[in-house]
């Protein structure tokens, strides 16, 4: 549209389409643009060295009609310039090609049409994708580094898991099917532990506790109970010194001659060893004392008893009987039953006098004797001992706990990488929003300087927001 002074806004995305309109340029202007675009093409490749600094690394595409006067301008101003016939023509064939598509391009405002086309694209297309790729690219980095300090977390996370998974089975985690194959070796010290607890006076005062009420419920009749819990505490702790002979008891060796042929030994001073005469045994006189025989005696203590499977299991049994044993007195003596506390003034002191206090105390030690049974590294490492398929799986999942961490930071280099490579692009980006904004506005004020002879000597205004967040 037209102000009061002389001069016309035309909207960027309108401005083709009011070239035609005032038929400053014709609807098929494509068409004849094509034949144009090809004789740059020709032309650019046959341009000499020094006139393609004009181009500053635009490609072909990006030359427009503004860069074509510019070439044309150098060239001018070159020594193409100083080649003319006896009429003043130019005989440069590259001087002469450039004047002809700068005539081409005038001819039909063709320039004023491919210069509105490109201004629209770029500000309606071009500018736009670049600053949303921007956007996302930035999108992306901040969403990766998010995914990076989550990994980082993780990380942590699964540090503490396998450490404390290492923990519990005391090794350190370098190698670690060696390390819990080696753990075999504890159950010594680990049995030792048990054992101690099970000796503990706390303990045995509960089996006699036991022992003495079911004697005194049921006298006689009352079978043994608790066997395998009395025959660990008959059990020795250490194993007994071997018997051994003593070396100091020689052998008596009877050097006694024997009578030859039937004969007393004579006087003589002529030895006589016995040696056989006319087909008679030689009888040496020799007799060996005998030693008795000592049976092989295999030493036998309160841990060996506990690496047994099946002597483990029967003091477990009776462990669980005394523990429900305990429990059942206790609630009995919270009761507050004067005839059930009366009934065992008469009898065995050691139930007669037993208080809520002894209990509690025989409960607490036997509960500590079977959580040491149940310790989580205890069992673990019998199933190592007997279980080679529980040793592969026990490997199998420290080896994934340790792996999942190393995958972690192998996905955290990875963002990492891609990270960088997206910073770099957002900076090409950035770069070539710039560029093409800056080459844009110029080429916006190029066109506007231009239409002014097209329209009849009124000054255009291209109205866009091409510099708008550049």
């Amino acid at each position: 549209m037209a102000t009061a002074h002389g001069s016309i806004d035309l909207p960027l995305k309108k401005l083709l389409e009011g070239l035609i309109d005032r038929k400053i340029v014709p609807p098929q202007w494509q068409d004849m643009l094509r034949p144009v675009r090809a004789e740059i093409a020709v032309a650019v490749s046959a341009l000499p060295d020094h006139a393609r600094k004009v181009l500053a690394g635009k490609e072909l595409d990006d030359l427009l009609y503004f860069d074509c006067k510019a070439i044309l301008g150098h060239l001018l101003a070159s020594d193409e310039a100083k080649q003319t016939n006896f009429f003043g023509q130019y005989t440069s064939p590259v001087l002469k090609a450039w004047i002809a598509i700068v005539k081409s391009y005038e001819a039909n405002s063709l320039f004023a049409a491919e210069a509105a086309r490109r201004l629209h694209q770029n500000a309606a297309f071009e500018i736009p994708a670049l600053r949303k790729a921007i956007t996302q690219h930035e999108k992306h980095v901040a969403d990766n580094l998010r995914k990076v300090a989550d990994l980082q977390k993780s990380i942590v996370e699964c540090n503490k898991t396998f450490a404390a998974s290492c923990a519990s089975l005391k090794i350190p985690g370098f190698d670690i099917r060696l390390e819990l194959q080696a753990l075999v070796y504890d159950l010594q010290g680990l049995f030792a532990e048990v054992a101690a607890l099970l000796a503990a006076p706390a303990v045995c005062d509960a089996g006699a506790y036991h022992a003495a009420l079911q004697g005194y419920l049921n006298g006689s009749r009352a079978a043994p109970r608790l066997a395998a819990l009395t025959a660990f505490w008959a059990t020795p702790v250490h194993a007994p010194a071997p018997v051994s002979m003593d070396d100091s008891s020689p052998v008596e060796i009877q050097w006694t001659p024997a009578s030859v042929g039937g004969e007393e030994p004579t006087g003589s001073s002529d030895i006589d060893w016995g040696i056989e005469v006319a087909g008679e045994a030689i009888d040496w006189g020799i007799t060996a004392v005998e030693t008795p025989h000592v049976p092989e005696i295999a030493p036998q203590t309160q841990v060996d008893l506990l690496l047994h499977a099946e002597s483990r299991a029967q003091i477990t049994n009776d462990l669980l009987e005394l523990r429900a044993f305990l429990a059942q007195r206790r609630v009995e003596l919270k009761t507050p039953d004067l005839a059930f506390a009366n009934q065992f003034q008469t009898c065995n002191p050691l139930v007669a006098q037993q208080s809520l206090a002894a209990v509690d105390t025989y409960l607490q030690a036997t509960d500590s004797v079977l959580a040491a049974l149940r310790d989580k590294r205890l069992q673990h490492v019998l199933l190592i001992k007997v279980s080679p398929r529980y040793l592969a799986r026990l490997v199998s999942t420290l080896e994934l706990q340790m792996g999942k961490g190393e995958k972690l930071q192998a996905a955290i280099r990875d963002l990492q990488d891609k990270n960088a490579e997206l910073i770099d692009t957002v900076a090409t980006s950035h770069e070539k929003l710039r560029s093409l904004a800056a080459s844009t506005m110029e080429l916006q004020r190029a066109l506007e300087a231009a239409l002014p002879a097209l329209f009849k000597g009124h000054h255009v205004r291209i109205l866009s927001n091409v510099s708008c967040g550049i």
